[in-house]
């Protein structure tokens, strides 16, 4: 184990509470001293001494053991709905001679979207004097969204469980829980790039060298050398280069549609708004992770985000993400604002791709002229409308049925009611 020597954080508070099987001591002690001074019974002062000794003794050693005992929460760089993560904490004990023993490390978790509180907790048997430990706790989070975690809490009951002591270190932090992120299936990519009749595909050329090999071409003026395959000019007596399949660098505007039902009866379909999240999150992700492609992002929702084109990179995908993550549904989604808001950005896609929990032409009925604003891309480029009632299955690639998850480290999963 590792021996550390650093100083005891100011933001935290020591505090004492009777456990139940306290309270009953307490409440036997007492009787038993009120008995003996009354009748003069010694052996019922001696128990009543004996009772009390223990109070006593359990609460010195308790919090004796977390004075000098020190936590940090360490949380990893991203969560995604539906998907194990590991939370460490790290327990540090700057005692020089009292061990801690049997420590319990809790951490109250609370969500936006709900008033309710979860805590998720996970234990240390044992630090020795002048060493630390690290507890790791995998956790899932069922939905998507912030949640805020207030401080962590150090707890133990050693030796007699009479008492517990409690430290409470204030760490304040926020998590955003990214959307569930689907397995697209293999043809996704010719999916997205299918083009109806009528339409034509708008895409860049990243270069004549770059692509697949796919098979040889005698030589023409223009080529490079490095382009030659000299076995086969050899074997047939005039130059053949290897000729490529050309990339093509998509150029893509990826608008969310998160409509819900106004009637309260009908709120069962917010499961349809998070595939459409969930979908659109994963199309986002796998396009601009690792690639030259350019993708904007529309969130239409109760409010609306923007997230002009960009290329590739690790930020712009998280940027996206924690719109996504923060998008709620709304019966009346801002579209009006949300066009005003591309064409003040210069978001100018040559392809948008609209994934949607209604139809195309429900659509329509409900917002006209945002309907023939968006016709406009059909002219420059291309239009695609997913409706994730229908076409979801052509998109997400289901789980093996023979899957069995398993793990050894302790787990929780936290979910809220939206």
């Amino acid at each position: 184990m590792e021996v550390l020597n650093q100083p005891t954080p100011h933001d935290r508070r020591l505090s004492q509470k009777l456990t139940r099987i306290g309270f009953h001591s307490v409440f036997v002690g007492a009787f038993a001293m009120l008995g003996g001074a009354l009748r003069g019974f010694n052996l019922l002062l001696v128990l009543a001494a004996l009772m009390v000794g223990a109070l006593i003794m359990q609460w010195r050693w308790s919090r004796r053991s977390l004075e000098r005992i020190t936590a940090r929460r360490t949380l990893p760089s991203e969560f995604i709905a539906g998907r194990k993560t590991s939370i460490r904490y790290q327990i540090h004990n700057l005692s020089g001679w009292i061990p801690a023993w049997m420590l319990r490390i809790e951490d109250p978790i609370q969500s936006d979207n709900s008033s309710g509180r979860d805590t998720i907790s996970t234990g240390v048997p044992l630090i020795e004097p002048k060493s630390s430990r690290v507890s790791s706790l995998d956790i899932r989070f069922s939905n998507r969204g912030r949640y805020r975690l207030s401080g962590v809490r150090v707890m133990t009951g050693f030796p007699f469980s009479l008492s517990t002591s409690i430290l409470s270190v204030t760490q304040p932090e926020e998590i955003v829980v990214y959307p569930e992120l689907y397995q697209l299936k293999r043809n996704w990519r010719k999916r997205l790039t299918h083009q109806g009749a009528g339409s034509s595909m708008h895409r860049r050329r990243q270069g004549q060298a770059e692509g697949e090999f796919y098979g040889l071409r005698g030589w023409k003026n223009g080529d490079s050398l490095r382009w030659i395959h000299w076995r086969t000019s050899a074997r047939i007596g005039e130059l053949a280069v290897r000729q490529f399949e050309h990339q093509r660098r998509l150029d893509i505007c990826i608008v969310l549609d998160a409509w819900i039902e106004a009637d309260e009866n009908a709120r069962n379909d917010s499961n349809h708004v998070e595939s459409a999240v969930s979908l659109a999150a994963t199309l986002t992700n796998e396009i601009v992770t690792g690639s030259n492609d350019q993708v904007a992002l529309v969130c239409i929702a109760e409010t609306s985000a923007i997230i002009p084109g960009s290329r590739g990179g690790d930020h712009i995908a998280r940027r996206m993400l924690e719109s996504l993550a923060d998008a709620k549904a709304s019966s009346n989604p801002d579209w009006e604002s949300a066009l005003q808001q591309c064409e003040g950005q210069g978001v100018r896609a040559k392809q948008m791709v609209v994934i949607s929990s209604r139809t195309h032409s429900d659509f329509k009925k409900a917002h006209t002229a945002e309907a023939k604003k968006i016709e406009d891309w059909s002219r420059r480029g291309t239009l695609q409308w997913l409706d994730v009632r229908t076409d979801l299955s052509l998109w997400k690639q289901d789980p093996p049925k023979s899957f069995v998850e398993r793990s050894s480290s302790s787990s929780s999963e936290v979910s809220h009611a939206e």
